[in-house]
Order: C-alpha cells, then sequence, then structure tokens
C-alpha cells in the first residue's frame, strides 16, 4: 500500500482516495506516455520518464492525503538516515530479484511452450493463463477490501468477530 504514506488512508479506511490516487497515477501516466511518444518517439527511455513521473505524482498526492487525515502525525526530515536507507535500498534489490525469479518461474510454461510448440500455440496458451492471472488480481483486491476491517478488530482484540475460518484460539 505505497508504505508509509499509504498507511494513513489504510487505518482511516479510505481506500477510496488510495484508488483515485491510483487513478489519477494511471491517467497522468498515460497522458504523459502519449505526449511523449508523440513528442521524443517511442522508446524505453520515454517509457522510463513516464513512469517516474507517475511515481512522483502519487507519492505527492499520498503526502498530501497523509497529512489530511493524519494531520498529528508528520514526516520529517531529520528522521532521514543514510544507513537504514542503505539498508532499505538493498532489501529492495533482494526483492526485485526476488519478483523477477518469482514471474519467471510462473511463467516457465509460456517460455517452454515458445520453443516447443511455436508463437500461435504460445499465443493461445497465454490467452488460457490470463484468467488465473486475474483471479490472483481479484482475491488482492478482496484482500485489500477486508484488511483494514480485520485488522481492527484484532486490535480491539475482539476474537469472537472473526469467523471460526479466520481465527482458531
Amino acid at each position: 500500500m505505497s508504505g508509509p504514506l499509504g498507511a494513513a488512508m489504510f487505518v482511516r479506511n479510505r481506500l477510496d482516495l488510495f484508488s483515485g490516487a491510483s487513478l489519477a497515477r494511471t491517467v497522468f501516466f498515460i497522458a504523459s506516455i502519449v505526449a511523449l511518444f508523440s513528442t521524443l518517439g517511442a522508446n524505453l527511455a520515454t517509457y522510463g520518464v513516464a513512469l517516474l513521473a507517475g511515481s512522483i505524482l502519487v507519492c505527492f498526492l499520498h503526502l498530501r492525503i497523509h497529512r489530511h487525515l493524519l494531520p498529528g502525525i508528520e514526516i520529517s526530515r531529520r528522521w532521514f538516515d543514510r544507513t537504514v536507507l542503505r539498508e532499505i535500498i538493498s532489501l529492495g534489490g533482494w526483492m526485485t530479484v526476488a519478483q523477477i525469479g518469482g514471474l519467471l518461474f510462473l511463467q516457465t510454461d509460456l517460455l517452454v511452450a515458445n520453443r516447443v510448440l511455436g508463437i500461435s500455440a504460445t499465443g493461445q496458451l497465454a490467452a488460457i493463463s490470463v484468467i488465473s492471472l486475474q483471479l490472483r488480481t481479484l482475491a488482492s483486491l478482496v484482500t485489500g477490501l477486508f484488511a483494514p476491517n480485520q485488522a481492527a478488530i484484532a486490535a480491539r482484540g475482539d476474537l469472537t468477530a472473526f469467523p471460526p475460518t479466520f481465527f482458531v484460539p
């Protein structure tokens, strides 16, 4: 949920604001892709610039929403520590490697199908495999929808509010 800045929307159960910021990022990203591709030409560098601009926009929006929802909690520059930043970047690098490895592992069937069956069969297999991807996305959305309420119930210690399948005492 975009780290500490997204926590305010999670804690206040304002996922509508989170979705609005994501929508603004997507619209801005697509508009900047169209503008950059038509002026500078289509290449990977202009795509990266548009992606960076969209990420900066969503970071700014999340900061503004955080200040509005949790005015008593501020993020100060004096809390910045280079050693912690280095550790976070190192962890982020390893998480990226793990994510790429997971994607390669999950999509190995498409690579094998491409080499063995050919391009058209791989395209047909990819069209079918979109169903599992959509199911994973739907599960992620449902989890994001119910997680704030479940976290609030758990924080209150009200274990009777959980369905029996969620929590076994």
